[in-house]
């Protein structure tokens, strides 16, 4: 098991980066396939059960963030901002979720449901938004002779 360092991210940061990843591009896609075909919404448990996945996942690597001093530095506030956003969206998305999960068995007409109907997918693609941004960047920033993917390549 190698540790975070200046260099480039260690193996539990590398898990966490790409395990979220791939979780990450599942939940987009179902929910996408079930938007486009109603026969994907068979998904729907697997799609529950990955955003308690991530949820999980979200809180480990944040406490791990704060945890580990020896991470590569942002380059920028940009950079940090843009991290930081990520992180909050990595809560936020599942959170309301959860929300209008918790409010399913109430009545018809709670603040839990039109919460979660309104604001989960909202949040997801704004996440994603970033989620195309972050990727966009560490291309660019490759490009640029940074060798950035490197780090967390490993």
């Amino acid at each position: 098991m190698h540790a975070d360092n200046q260099d480039r991210y260690g193996s539990v940061s590398r898990f966490l980066h790409w395990s979220m990843a791939l979780c990450l591009l599942f939940m987009f896609a179902s929910a996408l396939l079930w938007q486009w075909d109603e026969a994907w919404r068979r998904l729907l448990p697997w799609h529950k059960g990955g955003g308690m996945l991530l949820l999980m996942l979200a809180a480990f690597r944040i406490l791990w963030a704060i945890s580990v001093d020896k991470r590569p530095a942002a380059a920028n506030i940009a950079v940090r901002l843009g991290h930081s956003a990520l992180y909050v969206f990595m809560i936020a998305v599942p959170t309301a979720a959860l929300i209008r999960e918790a409010a399913a068995n109430a009545s018809a007409d709670n603040w839990g449901m039109r919460f979660g109907d309104i604001w989960h997918a909202r949040l997801a693609y704004a996440f994603l938004f970033l989620i195309v941004g972050h990727i966009f960047m560490a291309f660019y920033h490759q490009w640029r002779g940074e060798k950035l993917l490197q780090r967390m390549i490993g």
